[in-house]
């Protein structure tokens, strides 16, 4: 749909903006909370940037449903089922990192950059 030089570009967009409000949620949860974990928590690897793909496409693919294990979620829901699930089944998962993910996609799939 992109090709490869929007791919790589927009996947450069949702690393960048995906660090940089995840790094803005954990000082502000920090300095709310004041508790250690949000004060001494990283994110490590690349999923908040596939958060953020499958957040960008389901505004792409609206209208539609997205089967779950047991239940129908619309596309436009389904980044935070995908959330909630990922949370359940890895509960060490940084919730924050996947969020911020998700806040990048929709932050780009509706063109407010």
């Amino acid at each position: 749909m992109l090709g490869a030089v929007g791919y790589l570009r927009m996947t450069f967009v949702f690393l960048l903006s995906s660090i940089l409000i995840q790094q803005a949620l954990h000082a502000a949860l920090a300095k709310r909370q004041c508790t250690a974990h949000f004060q001494h928590t990283i994110g490590v690897g690349f999923s908040c940037v596939v958060f953020a793909w499958m957040t960008w496409l389901s505004l792409k693919l609206e209208g539609q449903a997205l089967d779950f294990v047991f239940f129908r979620v619309p596309y436009s829901l389904s980044p935070f089922a995908s959330l909630v699930l990922t949370q359940v089944i890895i509960p060490r998962v940084d919730f924050v990192g996947h969020l911020s993910g998700i806040l990048a996609g929709y932050w780009q799939g509706w063109g407010l950059n």
